[in-house]
């Protein structure tokens, strides 16, 4: 008798936002598959009494775990009762407080999806996620975010993707109800109403907690809880579906990964549209039980110093620019110091540079504390980490991009233990991780606990074979992971789903990068991005770009072009304010220089020498001939979200860079 067929294999992927993929790995004894409903529950009955969320305005009350469940479930009811549809999209615009939490968890318990928005988003763009999305209710903290929304409704209406209404209710936290009776709403009155009057028609409706409880027993863990909108560096922004499973998995690894657990700390300040944000912000509070402080709306324009110095965050995660600008800060207080307090200082990073070396996988650890360890740690470091509000943090975090070596290795001066991650939204956050009892510095860690990581061949992968691998250790590729944290798909979007998630649930990132004997990450580029010369040769311009970063830290950026040209060019950023002023070291290289126009016009000798120094230094460790960069210029301003440059989450869009200065490119090669 023929023996009965082999069960179909689960499928990896999924693109319609009412679809299921089932869960399937090998700890679903360890990590139960269960909903973001299941996990509210059982935070609220685990940590009742405790803080959850810390407003960024002392005068206004901290909520608690039960706290926020109830104010969860209550906002759940008032959107049941304003027609939230299963699967419906809720769109969240506005800056990191507790209505943001309460509107994406709420958004979630009620059946529907969660869409968030970067401020910056524009008009169109909003208006392709609100079709996209299907999204009924959007919940916002300004005017100005009502009346985005309100053209973006517009937008939406009249697009050949809408189906059905579009956009039924706006929301807004903070606003007095007459400012929304202004006269440039008069014709939507029925569309914007206050946070206040939502929850108060959502507690005279007849929704009980009965029917909300009926909603959430609908909901399992392979359905799609939140989507993630992608920065859009080759075109719309794409839906990143993120299940259940995916964030309460990925919430229970990285809490095994480094360690952190109730009581724990941490400053809410970064977009909570991004990845990172939501799964540790928002659903790493739900499910390890920590506390989040808010920082205030002018976070990175100054006031995040305080907030930290407030809170005293046991962990801490940042981009490069906010510890770029730890960095600065803290040279700017060395500048005022006595020649005996800088030449205390300085001893003491010799000391706490030795220790951190010491620290690094393979190292002795303690063992090898250098001599004066103790002092240096009593007269020096305590005191700047307390004064960065950083004294009591165990895990500090770089993540989006690596930090330039000279920031680095000033923090390090102080055994200030930066390790980096990798990830991305389509693998809800993180892949790999520098812990800090086992990280080498400019890698991007190991595997996170759980996650598969592997190598594919460049070559292989561009020709679209994802059957070639590299070994640990034998040279670069494509960076790929698998595990539970591999997103859904991206939403109405087979097609690019497929070029990324391949048959056996391998995620293929896009970036080049390469594994060592250690089973460390290391990042060297981007697929789509290499260069391919004049000659034929590939080259991956992010390392070069950050060997002339690493080499001035005087420059912000550095941008290498010669796509089908002979040889390599560098189009180099300076560092300066908005107005052009320079900043930081680039106001130290030449005190007659002040500005970057200036150094774009020629600058000076120093200036010259600087850039030439830089640009050689490189060169010196490139890796081919067709490598190496043979003429550099200083453009006058930075890459900027407005002109097209770079994404809401700072990403570089190389192909408008490369248009955009288009006139300066063709001067090199002329």
């Amino acid at each position: 008798m023929a023996s009965a067929a082999p069960p179909p294999k689960p499928v990896p992927w999924v693109t319609a936002i009412d679809e299921e993929r089932p869960v399937t790995g090998k700890d679903l004894d360890q990590f139960p598959p269960c909903t973001v409903g299941d996990t509210l529950a059982r935070a609220a009955a685990s940590w009742p009494d405790t803080p959850m969320l810390v407003p960024a305005d002392p005068s206004e009350a901290t909520l608690t775990f039960s706290g926020f469940s109830d104010a969860a479930r209550r906002l759940a009811r008032a959107m049941l009762a304003a027609g939230l549809g299963r699967f419906d999209g809720v769109a969240i615009l506005g800056f990191n407080a507790i209505p943001w939490h309460t509107a994406a968890v709420g958004g979630i318990l009620a059946g529907g999806v969660i869409a968030g928005m970067y401020p910056t988003n524009s008009p169109p763009v909003c208006a392709h996620i609100l079709t996209d999305a299907r999204v009924r209710l959007a919940f916002v903290d300004s005017l100005a975010a009502v009346e985005k929304l309100l053209e973006a409704r517009r937008i939406a209406s009249e697009s050949p993707d809408a189906s059905g209404s579009v956009l039924t209710k706006i929301v807004a936290w903070g606003i007095p109800a007459s400012d929304l009776n202004a006269p440039k709403f008069a014709d939507a009155r029925d569309v914007v109403t206050t946070w206040e009057q939502f929850l108060e028609a959502g507690d005279a409706s007849d929704v009980t907690d009965e029917a909300l409880d009926a909603v959430m027993a609908t909901q399992k863990p392979g359905h799609c809880c939140t989507l993630v909108y992608t920065s859009g560096t080759t075109g719309p922004p794409k839906g990143v579906m993120i299940s259940h499973d995916n964030v309460n998995w990925t919430v229970a690894v990285t809490q095994t990964t480094v360690r952190l657990g109730p009581g724990d700390r941490g400053v809410s300040y970064l977009p909570l549209s991004h990845v990172a944000a939501t799964m540790i912000d928002i659903h790493g509070c739900l499910g390890i039980g920590f506390t989040m402080h808010f920082a205030r709306p002018d976070a990175l324009k100054g006031s995040l110093g305080e907030t930290l110095k407030a809170a005293r965050p046991t962990f801490f995660l940042a981009i490069p620019r906010v510890w770029e600008k730890m960095t600065e800060a803290m040279l700017s207080v060395r500048a005022r110091g006595s020649r005996i307090q800088n030449a205390i200082s300085d001893a003491a990073q010799g000391v706490g540079r030795a220790a951190s070396e010491a620290d690094e996988f393979g190292g002795p650890g303690e063992a090898g504390r250098p001599w004066g360890y103790a002092f240096a740690d009593i007269a020096v470091f305590r005191n700047v980490r307390r004064a960065m509000g950083l004294d009591q943090c165990k895990v500090l975090v770089n993540a989006a991009a690596p930090l330039p070596r000279a920031a680095l290795d000033y923090l390090r001066g102080f055994h200030m233990v930066l390790g980096d991650i990798y990830g991305q939204s389509e693998c809800s956050g993180p892949a790999t991780v520098n812990r800090p009892w086992h990280y080498k510095v400019g890698s991007s860690g190991t595997a996170a606990d759980g996650v598969e990581v592997k190598i594919m061949n460049v070559a292989a992968a561009s020709a679209g074979d994802k059957g070639v691998d590299v070994a640990a250790g034998e040279g670069e590729g494509e960076v790929c992971s698998r595990g539970r944290n591999t997103f859904m798909g991206y939403l109405n979007n087979a097609k690019a789903t497929k070029e990324v998630i391949d048959d056996e649930g391998w995620l293929h990132s896009g970036d080049l990068g390469r594994l060592d004997t250690d089973g460390f990450l290391w990042i060297t580029g981007r697929l789509k991005e290499l260069i391919i010369t004049a000659g034929g040769e590939n080259v991956a311009p992010a390392p070069i770009e950050a060997a002339i970063v690493e080499r001035a830290p005087a420059v912000e950026r550095a941008f290498v072009v010669g796509d089908r040209r002979k040889f390599l060019s560098v189009l180099i950023i300076v560092k300066a304010k908005a107005d052009g002023t320079l900043t930081g070291a680039a106001k130290d290289v030449d005190p007659a220089v002040t500005t970057a126009a200036e150094v774009s016009a020629g600058g000076s000798d120093a200036w010259k020498a600087l850039l030439d120094k830089a640009v050689a230094g490189a060169n010196e460790v490139s890796h081919s001939r067709a490598s190496r960069v043979q003429k550099w210029v200083v453009l006058e301003r930075d890459l900027s979200e407005e002109e097209g440059e770079l994404t809401p989450t700072l990403k570089v869009k190389r192909k408008n860079v490369v248009k955009n200065f288009e006139y300066v490119i063709e001067r090199l090669y002329g």
